[in-house]
């Protein structure tokens, strides 16, 4: 779902969020592609049983900036979503342009509340 978004999307905002209804999902869609006009309908989600986990970094000022959602922990009280969030470390190339990456996973659906465990690292280039 994600791979469209991994470095641009119409989010101009760091937010974690947990999606687990069309609704949801249609309002965060037209979100990820504000600044692409007129947007295509959300791929379909089964939100009987799946739901999304969305990261989105917010904006940045160059490229070279990441995030993902690399693991989810499900532990009998609560969901561990686990994001690394990679900006550009000294000596790193970048292009001059405004990025807003986004990572969306689709998982197994369930009620328990989700706690973010972020993780901020800069990319050694030299």
């Amino acid at each position: 779902i994600a791979a469209r978004f991994r470095f641009s999307s119409g989010l101009y905002e760091e937010r974690m969020l947990a999606i687990r209804s069309a609704p949801e999902w249609e309002g965060q869609w037209r979100r990820l592609l504000a600044r692409q006009g007129n947007p295509s309908p959300p791929p379909a989600v089964d939100f009987t049983r799946d739901m999304l986990l969305m990261a989105a970094m917010g904006p940045q000022r160059s490229g070279g900036y990441s995030v993902s959602i690399e693991r989810v922990l499900d532990q009998p009280e609560t969901l561990f979503v686990l994001v690394r969030m990679i900006s550009p470390g000294p000596g790193c190339g970048a292009i001059a342009a405004l990025t807003s990456p986004v990572d969306i996973v689709r998982i197994a659906a369930s009620p328990k509340p989700v706690r973010w465990v972020i993780e901020r690292e800069a990319k050694d280039c030299r």
